[in-house]
């Protein structure tokens, strides 16, 4: 059976462009703005505070990931206040690698801090279906990962970029994938945690071009429809059948972008029975048709 958080996260397609070990010394504070992009921090060493678009700042201590995958901006400062209202500028050190605060001062704290993007054409959609924040604690196969990242990061050897991307890309899926233990927030991971309404996701997952309706994914999840409907909402953030169409349509976006396949197999393989209806729904949930969609990847390339 199909497993919708690997879906979403293959259909998203991280990768971490930027990725950068920052040491610093004595109390610190340092912030970004306009970032517009998934952002993580990883404690190495010490402890931190991060504070993502104005909310209250969350400790990490060493070994502790956070990911935001909507961050507009980031502040970022020790557990020791500073005197000041001053904000560190980080100087570089070497490629991918700042100092903060203090010059001269013995290294307080080490992090990995960094952006990440996205292959896939319809992120927003898929992002809207992940918790807002994910803080994961350093433990168990988190820890060992970490581990493995801090000696990349601190020790580089041959090919040290490339392993530290696919690290990284582990802890992401383990950080969304662990989320509904720390975030009670609407999100597909914290119904995938719900047995009934998980049943529901698999099934659509499984089978995205059945003829689904209420009546019957409340008859997968063993849910009368009303609660059914209510439970979904309260755990996934949107109606089932909202869902159903939200998927089906990242889905034939993704199939659009690889070029492969006829619009009207597309149509037939996300739930349309002709090009024509499924040409309707796509212009009316994008603004475009399938063709001009396809069209404009290929002007883009």
């Amino acid at each position: 059976m199909r497993d919708p958080l690997s879906e979403v996260v293959s259909l998203l397609a991280p990768y971490a462009p930027e990725i950068k070990l920052a040491e610093a010394s004595g109390p610190f504070q340092v912030q970004r703005a306009n970032l517009d992009r998934l952002f993580y921090c990883l404690a190495i060493t010490g402890e931190v505070l991060v504070s993502v678009n104005d909310a209250p700042p969350i400790q990490l201590n060493e070994s502790d990931f956070i990911l935001i995958p909507e961050a507009q901006k980031a502040a970022i400062s020790s557990i020791q206040p500073t005197t000041t209202s001053f904000i560190d500028k980080p100087q570089q050190t070497g490629p991918g690698r700042v100092w903060i605060g203090e010059k001269g001062g013995d290294i307080s704290t080490r992090m990995i801090i960094g952006h990440c993007s996205f292959e896939c054409q319809d992120k927003d959609m898929l992002l809207s279906l992940l918790p807002s924040t994910m803080v994961i604690r350093g433990k168990d196969q988190i820890a060992a990962i970490t581990s493995l990242i801090k000696e990349e990061v601190l020790a580089p050897k041959p090919a040290g970029e490339t392993i530290t991307d696919y690290l990284l890309r582990i802890l992401l899926i383990n950080a969304f994938r662990s989320a509904h233990l720390t975030n009670n927030l609407p999100s597909l991971i914290r119904g995938l945690a719900d047995k009934c309404v998980a049943k529901a996701l698999r099934a659509i997952h499984e089978q995205p071009a059945y003829p689904w309706s209420g009546e019957s994914l409340a008859a997968e999840a063993g849910m009368s429809r009303s609660a059914f409907f209510s439970r979904f909402k309260d755990t996934v953030g949107m109606a089932p059948l909202s869902y159903l169409l939200q998927w089906r349509m990242a889905k034939a976006k993704s199939l659009l972008k690889e070029g492969k396949e006829t619009v009207i197999s597309i149509a037939l393989e996300v739930g349309y029975g002709s090009s024509s209806s499924f040409s309707s729904a796509f212009l009316r949930h994008e603004g475009v048709s399938p063709s001009a969609f396809r069209g404009q990847l290929i002007e883009n390339r």
